[in-house]
């Protein structure tokens, strides 16, 4: 029988120490156990962003080396399904440029261009969950998520697949903390007269089903 929780007195919280969450990358930017979407239009930057992220995380330096994102330190797994291993390593050595990269070999790995790892499977999840058990990671990276499922991006019960995918290997790999940061592709923007007042920052902006703005 599952433990029965018990009402609490709001006062005694109030009067503890305030609680930091906890997060691999603060100000809960990416929260232990969190999930963190980012986006934005082609050719933007957006492997940039996600090496980054994982470059923060695997030394515990700080995001973009501003002092006010710090990160703690651990285990990445970079998984990509678009810009391959000549890509994966032409923006690898930008962001690690200085780094020890012996210091963090067992810090960063990365699977690319497996056609296997797909959210919409069975199979797919069972070797994205292999990969999570082998390397011990506490942060995955899906670099982008549209390339790693056959739905109907547009289709809100399709995506709830992939979200739910996301959840269950959080949950299989709790003590491990374990975070995902999944890279999107926006929609294209809009043009002339309908262009006025777009907001380029808008959640609203991610391509398919509103699940990825909730």
């Amino acid at each position: 029988m599952a433990d029965i929780v018990k009402p609490a007195k709001l006062s005694d919280l109030l009067r503890r120490p305030q609680i930091q969450y906890p997060a691999w990358i603060d100000p809960v930017i990416l929260p232990k156990g969190g999930v963190a979407i980012f986006g934005g239009h082609s050719k933007i930057g957006k492997s940039f962003m996600a090496l980054e992220m994982g470059r923060a995380v695997a030394t515990g330096d700080c995001l973009f080396g501003y002092g006010e994102f710090r990160a703690t330190e651990g285990r990445v797994l970079y998984l990509e399904r678009e810009i391959g291993e000549y890509g994966l390593q032409k923006r690898g050595l930008k962001v690690f440029a200085g780094e020890n990269l012996d210091r963090i070999a067992d810090n960063i790995w990365y699977v690319s261009q497996d056609p296997a790892l797909d959210l919409d499977t069975h199979a797919g999840v069972q070797t994205i969950g292999d990969h999570i058990a082998s390397t011990g990671a506490n942060v995955v990276i899906l670099d982008p998520i549209s390339h790693m499922h056959s739905g109907d991006e547009n289709d809100n019960t399709q995506m709830n697949k992939i979200f739910s995918a996301v959840e269950y290997l959080r949950h299989q790999f709790r003590n491990q903390g374990l975070s995902f940061v999944i890279a999107h592709h926006f929609g294209k923007p809009p043009n002339g007269k309908h262009a006025e007042g777009y907001d380029h920052l808008s959640m609203h902006n991610f391509r398919g089903a509103g699940k990825f703005a909730s």
